[in-house]
């Protein structure tokens, strides 16, 4: 199966052995992605602004298909700055709900620890590191080694390069080709799908990502573990 956006932000945000982001808040990025994934399959489409769900979507995938009964449950379209803020507290907590089905699927383990021996959360070291190599590969042939991006690399590096994790792909190279790749993803970002539907819905997605970013008390969710 296919991995969605949200589970390749977080495979790549992920600690392969210690199963935590650490200090990157990457709510806002799971959240980005997972209305850009609802864009893709037409279960939400913009007017203005507004994010309108489509109740006629068949979601099949069970955190996209939560995220789309929450977005079709509120009283009022909202912006994708609005759901960026609101999605982790609807899917409280998110980084756990993006990490079940990889957990299910035999790619992450969950593990309950406590932090400090007193405070208790949840990580998700990787077992399968195929996923992962996989895209690590893709990215880095697209920012280094002059392949064209897909719109799936387009998107996902739309969402990688506001969260500072495009030098994660690149781990063990030297300063300046990860100093050329960051130019380079953001290039990519920047330039965004074209011809498509959800074009600047996406744009203004990214947007509100960066922005959930440099001020983080516009989202409420789990941070760096889960729980």
């Amino acid at each position: 199966m296919e991995l969605i956006l949200a589970e390749s932000v977080l495979l790549l945000a992920l600690d392969e052995a210690k199963g935590s982001a650490g200090f990157t808040h990457i709510d806002p990025g799971l959240a980005g992605a997972l209305l850009v994934d609802l864009g893709r399959l037409g279960a939400l489409h913009p007017v203005g602004k507004e994010l309108h769900p489509f109740e006629g979507a068949g979601i099949e995938h069970p955190v996209l298909a939560r995220a789309a009964t929450a977005i079709a449950a509120s009283r009022k379209p909202r912006t994708a700055t609005s759901w960026i803020g609101r999605l982790p507290g609807e899917l409280k907590p998110l980084i756990s709900t993006v990490a079940r089905p990889l957990v299910e699927r035999g790619i992450l383990a969950e593990r309950r620890v406590k932090t400090f021996g007193l405070f208790p959360g949840t990580r998700f070291p990787e077992v399968d590191l195929g996923p992962e190599r996989m895209l690590r590969s893709r990215l880095g042939e697209v920012l280094l080694g002059g392949r064209a991006p897909q719109e799936q690399d387009t998107l996902l590096l739309g969402l990688l390069e506001p969260l500072g994790l495009v030098d994660r792909l690149l781990e063990g190279h030297p300063r300046h080709q990860r100093r050329e790749a960051r130019k380079r993803a953001k290039e990519i970002a920047t330039q965004g799908i074209a011809g498509s539907a959800v074009s600047q819905a996406v744009r203004d997605i990214q947007a509100a990502v960066t922005v959930a970013m440099i001020v983080p008390t516009v989202t409420g969710g789990d941070g760096g573990g889960g729980a």
